[in-house]
């Protein structure tokens, strides 16, 4: 009787102990898995951002160059430019939480929880 009990003990410890080894290896898979995903998603929203940096920069350039020979004044075209991205960072600030931060939390929410 006592053979048979230390037997399904014992066996009980291997099961338990492989069952352990799994859980974390699948544990590492995972997380291996979703930092893979994340990592890349955020090379290509970067590499996005850049490129439209780079877009935006040179449409910024040629809409003040245009305003400078429409109004005769470079500067003033300049400074309505410039203007009109105060204009965009106020209203960027003021809804940051709704526009920035929500999305981020519920894109990563969904990386890191998706199966």
């Amino acid at each position: 009787m006592i053979d048979s009990i230390n037997k399904l003990f014992s066996g009980l410890e291997e099961d338990s102990k492989a069952l352990l080894e799994n859980e974390t290896d699948r544990l590492r898979l995972r997380t291996v898995r979703v930092l893979s995903v994340v990592l890349s998603a955020l090379i290509t929203y970067i590499f996005i951002a850049l490129i439209l940096l780079a877009t935006l920069m040179f449409l910024t350039l040629a809409l003040g160059q245009w305003l400078g020979v429409v109004l005769g004044n470079t500067a003033l075209g300049y400074l309505i430019v410039g203007g009109i991205f105060l204009i965009i960072l106020l209203v960027l600030l003021v809804s940051r939480s709704r526009l920035f931060i929500n999305r981020f939390v519920s894109m990563f929410i969904k990386l890191f929880y998706s199966e």
